[in-house]
């Protein structure tokens, strides 16, 4: 073969490779050193027509953070994976690890799977390097995601349909979900933002946020062992499970529908914006629990204390018509008796129940 014909072959051959690749989306890994790892990045686009819904699977043997945004007028759905290698040397090993990482999608009806794939035993378990695999997907508005993993941390903004997330160590972060969310973890931080529709929150250990939340006849759950739980601006019911974490509500406009909050030896702060004829009853074995009203409150109170121990019930600012009153409960009715709201603290936990109105200041004499 002379040498023109064989830089010719040499040319074909590229040019198929390419083709191939380019079939495929998936760009040429850019590989970059690092100083003591590696790093290796990739792309992907795929037509977002008749795509509805997401799903994503983490490896059992790799982490990394998972971060996803939805934009109007988005006509694909793009996919960055940035692998990174650290603790070791540049090299062929280095190479290797980034190489066993891989990305994997699939278009099937209207669902569209995205895994990151890793070697059963990769040989990076039980060593010093470390290594971690982050994606970057940009999808049109409105869709539905669901995502599993037990290290990946999940950054998604929306505006999504429905997000649904089970996670183990990793955070959670959703900003902007139309319908209904369900977000579980154990360890990591977690936090709803600006979600409208059914919501159901769990994280057995690490703390939960929850902000602009607004939900309809069906309550908002949330459940927790030890994780503090700081929600603001909520609209709707809720029912709250907590061990010891302590509670804070604020902002929190409450037009009907029961409403349930249980805790042991958990601090629980509530904060009404506007209250219309709920049905409120808070639990809490052993622990301080602080109601604050706002004006034209109207319920039936009952407020109990355990006979057994030291707890105090007090009220401030509210005026209310008492039908029972001794040292460990008052039962009465604030305005027109429209609501309920019913707080047990246990025999050592004291309860505050505050209002809007102001003591009269006396006049100098």
């Amino acid at each position: 073969m002379t040498i023109g014909k064989v830089r010719v072959a040499l040319l074909f051959l590229l040019f198929t490779s390419g083709l191939a690749r380019f079939a495929s989306g998936l760009a040429a890994d850019d590989q970059q050193q690092l100083d003591g790892g590696l790093a290796a990045s990739e792309t992907r686009r795929l037509a977002a027509a008749g795509i509805r819904r997401i799903e994503f699977r983490g490896p059992g043997n790799l982490g990394g953070e998972l971060r996803l945004r939805a934009e109007a007028n988005t006509s694909d759905v793009k996919i960055e994976i940035n692998k990174h290698v650290h603790n070791i040397a540049a090299g062929e090993r280095a190479t290797r690890i980034l190489g066993a990482i891989s990305l994997a999608t699939a278009v099937t009806a209207d669902l569209l799977t995205i895994e990151v794939k890793t070697p059963a035993s990769a040989e990076w378990e039980g060593s010093q390097i470390g290594v971690r695999a982050d994606l970057d997907i940009l999808v049109p508005t409105g869709l539905v995601f669901t995502g599993e993993s037990e290290f990946y941390d999940f950054d998604l903004s929306g505006p999504l349909r429905e997000v649904r997330i089970a996670g183990k160590f990793g955070k959670i972060r959703v900003q902007g979900v139309t319908e209904a969310a369900n977000l579980r973890t154990e360890f990591g931080v977690l936090s709803l933002t600006d979600a409208r529709g059914g919501a159901e929150v769990n994280n057995q250990y690490g703390a939960i946020t929850l902000q602009q939340i607004a939900v309809g006849e069906t309550p908002l759950r949330v459940g927790t062992q030890y994780g503090a739980i700081d929600a603001s601006k909520i609209t709707g019911p809720v029912e709250i499970t907590t061990d010891t974490a302590p509670v804070e509500i604020t902002d929190w406009t409450l037009e009907k529908g029961l409403s349930r909050i249980e805790g042991h030896a958990a601090a629980i702060k509530v904060q009404f914006a506007r209250w219309g004829a709920p049905q409120v009853t808070i639990e809490n074995e052993n622990a301080k629990v602080e109601v604050m009203i706002p004006k034209d409150f109207s319920a039936r109170i009952r407020l109990a204390v355990g006979e057994e121990g030291g707890g105090r019930i007090r009220t401030r600012g509210v005026s209310v018509k008492a039908t029972r009153l001794d040292r460990w409960i008052i039962e009465g009715i604030a305005g027109r008796g429209a609501g309920l709201l019913e707080v047990n603290s246990g025999d050592y936990g004291d309860i505050l129940l505050g209002g809007p109105l102001t003591r009269p200041r006396s006049s100098g004499g």
